[in-house]
């Protein structure tokens, strides 16, 4: 840390920028199917997920990756946050996915697959 007089000799201390947090995905959309859940709210093959409702790459170490499938169907028909990192886009984008029922197989109409 840095202290700096100013013009007035009034000492204050400046703090270095520091980086932002870093933020790893637990998952990996590789199949998102016309029609669905997931594609209404804009999830693309490819994203890498860092956050579905409540669950992130900690409390999936914690809880397994079959703690999915109880988030989303506790979110049934609600919106759901999910926080996705698109090709090489530095910054995350936020979407809400309501998981339902719709023609096609699960609540969601795409397929997570496990990073790592």
């Amino acid at each position: 840390m840095e202290v700096d007089r100013g013009s007035w000799g009034v000492a204050a201390a400046v703090a270095a920028p520091s980086a932002p947090p870093v933020v790893h995905p637990f998952a990996v959309a590789d199949e998102v199917f016309e029609g669905s859940p997931a594609a209404a709210a804009g999830v693309e093959v490819g994203d890498r997920v860092l956050a579905l409702g409540r669950l992130d790459l900690d409390a999936i170490r914690r809880e397994g990756f079959a703690a999915l499938a109880g988030e989303v169907a506790a979110h049934e028909g609600r919106g759901m946050r999910l926080l996705v990192i698109r090709g090489g886009e530095a910054c995350p984008r936020e979407l809400t996915l309501t998981p339902r029922a719709w023609p096609g197989r699960g609540l969601l109409g795409c397929h997570l697959r496990p990073v790592g």
